[in-house]
């Protein structure tokens, strides 16, 4: 039901720098503004060290701007600009004129050994980690390295129309799109019980395995989670209640998961197990919903994008018709989800009276580099630009002018969608739903895993708005954006850097079967093998 194509690898390689004398040349001029300006007192020696350790494998133009955001953190995450005329701040000052020279792709070693770098100057000083990266390491290089447009990665799902046309079922338009909306709005209400789920899951499993590694039977709760997967639904089952919601499907029979495979477990291991939960449930779980929910939007900054939460009663989605963005309120004014009637009847006011003129396009603004884009949208000069402000409430954008489904997972995706600060984008080729998908927000696991899920969602709202009569439209459609540019403003646009080059992979040829046959075979053969297959 889902392909795959991700257009950032996965894994880090380290890579030989081939301008080393460059790299410490920076590293220098970059450890004495952090010691003049952070009050960090580092040894020649340790310098030198740092320098040693740094020189052959990170480029030099990719250390300013880790060093400068996380530096920014500390202080009220933000890095005050300088007036023209007045004073200057001794960091930025010494960082500005450094030219970045590397490219996204050549990268991840470079990036991460900066932060390393970072690491290391704060430990050397005494500060707190935590205050650097309040949403841990990985957000951080994450809001760093992976917010170009090229770090998204994409899955393709025809479960819906496979699944509604195994059972004749054949929807128009207006319901086809109400269909996914409802999912795309049930799932940003879900949101936090869905990363719940995951969590415990996952936490659950873990702490387990941990506190009966001394047991005999070691072995069978170190596979537990694996086994857990196997059982895992991803869509209500028939044995549901009428009013139950994925998710709480979902905790209870994860709930009669564990009370069996647990029935066993010593009294005192049970103990150990519940204690460890209680306080990671109390202190862990909130961060990492905080940390993980797409209810939010990625400001783009000169060195690293920021991201701000979204108010549930403030979202919206972002529907695309004929180039148009409308926007469709989430919730209804007590806060519910939006009634599948006002929502029915809204698209169908879209579709039956589509906004007059020719739409501006802000299918380029993605491919900009987020550093230019910063600086094109404090300077422009067009007012109508404020109106993409209204994007900044916008979790998940829904894009309903059907591309071509044999175009390839790469191009499919490079259509109207905002302009890269958002999580989420679904793109309707009218045989499959394509989930455009940001690294900051998903991993690949977790993407595929609710594109599986919204499509489940999505089928059901298909079969039951099939029983329903014709819909009628809305006396008007929602609010659409509509943007204007100064000249100037287009000309400068022109000229901002993009970035050009994408890696990409997508097959059909996969034979997911004869895998995991292989993958039995060799565990059959000895334990020792195991085989694990990326995308």
């Amino acid at each position: 039901m889902l392909s795959q194509s991700s257009s950032a690898q996965d894994k880090f390689h380290t890579q030989q720098n081939s301008h080393p004398e460059e790299t410490a040349e920076v590293l220098k001029e970059i450890l004495d503004a952090v010691s003049s300006t952070e009050q960090i007192a580092i040894s020649k020696a340790e310098i030198e060290e740092l320098l040693a350790q740094l020189s052959p494998v990170i480029p030099a133009g990719d250390i300013p701007g880790v060093i400068s955001s996380g530096l920014a953190r500390l202080r009220e995450r933000h890095i005050v600009e300088a007036p023209e005329t007045g004073g200057k701040h001794p960091l930025s000052v010494r960082l500005k004129p450094i030219i970045d020279r590397a490219t996204y792709l050549g990268i991840f070693a470079g990036p991460a050994s900066a932060i390393w770098l970072y690491q290391s100057l704060l430990s050397l000083a005494g500060k707190n980690l935590e205050d650097a990266f309040p949403d841990g390491l990985w957000q951080f290089y994450c809001q760093y390295a992976l917010r170009e447009d090229t770090a998204r990665h994409t899955n393709e799902s025809n479960g819906f129309d496979t699944i509604l046309q195994t059972h004749d079922i054949y929807l128009n338009q207006v319901d086809r799109v109400t269909a996914w909306v409802m999912a795309i709005v049930h799932t940003l209400h879900q949101y936090d019980d869905l990363l719940e789920n995951e969590w415990r899951e996952r936490i659950y499993t873990r702490e387990l395995s941990k506190v009966t590694a001394d047991l005999p039977d070691a072995e069978q709760y170190a596979r537990i989670y694996r086994s857990w997967r196997s059982h895992l639904p991803y869509h209500r089952g028939e044995d549901t209640a009428w009013d139950e919601t994925y998710p709480e499907y979902r905790r209870q029979k994860f709930n009669q998961f564990l009370k069996e495979v647990t029935k066993n477990l010593p009294d005192q291991h049970r103990k150990a197990w519940e204690t460890r939960l209680k306080k990671l449930e109390a202190e862990d779980l909130p961060r990492y919903q905080q940390q993980m929910t797409i209810l939010a939007h990625i400001l783009p900054g000169t060195y690293q994008d920021e991201k701000r939460l979204i108010d549930l009663h403030k979202a919206r989605i972002a529907l695309i018709y004929q180039g148009v963005y409308y926007l469709l309120p989430v919730c209804q004014p007590n806060g519910q989800p939006a009634k599948v009637e006002t929502v029915r009847a809204q698209v169908a006011a879209i579709i039956s009276t589509p906004a007059k003129g020719k739409p501006f396009q802000l299918a380029s603004f993605p491919e900009m580099r987020r550093a230019a884009l910063a600086e094109f949208l404090k300077k422009a000069k067009s007012p109508d630009l404020r109106k993409l402000s209204l994007l900044k409430t916008v979790p998940v954008i829904f894009n309903i002018d059907h591309r071509d489904p044999n175009l390839p997972l790469a191009s499919l995706r490079r259509t109207e969608r905002g302009i890269g600060s958002h999580p989420l984008t679904l793109i309707d080729t009218g045989q499959t739903m394509v989930f455009d998908q940001s690294h900051i927000f998903f991993d690949g696991a977790w993407g595929a895993a609710m594109a599986e899920i919204m499509t489940n969602e999505a089928t059901s709202w298909g079969v039951y708005l099939y029983t329903l009569s014709q819909a009628q439209p809305a006396p008007r459609p929602p609010y659409h954006l509509n943007i204007s540019l100064a000249p100037e403003d287009l000309e400068n646009l022109k000229k901002l850097p993009r970035v050009e080059h994408e890696a990409w992979a997508e097959s059909s040829a996969v034979k997911i079967k004869a895998i995991l046959a292989l993958r039995k075979i060799f565990k059959r053969r000895s334990d020792l093998i195991k085989l694990t297959v990326n995308d």
